[in-house]
């Protein structure tokens, strides 16, 4: 971030953070609910393309694959994706990648 983060960036980091507490814990489906929230509230004051994005994407997931959620990871990373599709903005391409590889790593990590 290049200015002062946002009160909404802001409050999505307390949500993060509260996510990583909840995990540590063992509480996968309220780390979850925070990991959303925040991933929601951040993504209201960056564009799809800020790297912030892509590590919300990654928590979530990873929260996923932690409870054998397979499938809704690999489909939180394949939907984002396609919410790419067509757009060709600076550096929406390369992430439209990015998200596909991922997804492509769910069912790897599901194989193992």
């Amino acid at each position: 971030l290049r200015s002062a983060p946002g009160k909404k960036v802001a409050q999505g980091w307390t949500h993060r953070s509260l996510g990583a507490m909840w995990e540590a814990r063992g509480g996968l489906a309220k780390a979850l609910e925070h990991r959303e929230k925040a991933l929601e509230l951040m993504s209201k004051e960056m564009e799809p393309t800020h790297p912030e994005n892509l590590i919300g994407l990654d928590l979530i997931a990873g929260t996923l694959m932690g409870q054998e959620l397979w499938f809704a990871a690999r489909e939180l990373y394949a939907k984002a994706s396609a919410d790419l599709s067509g757009a060709y903005g600076e550096g929406r391409v390369e992430l439209s990648r990015t998200l596909n590889q991922r997804a492509f790593g769910v069912d790897m990590a599901r194989e193992r």
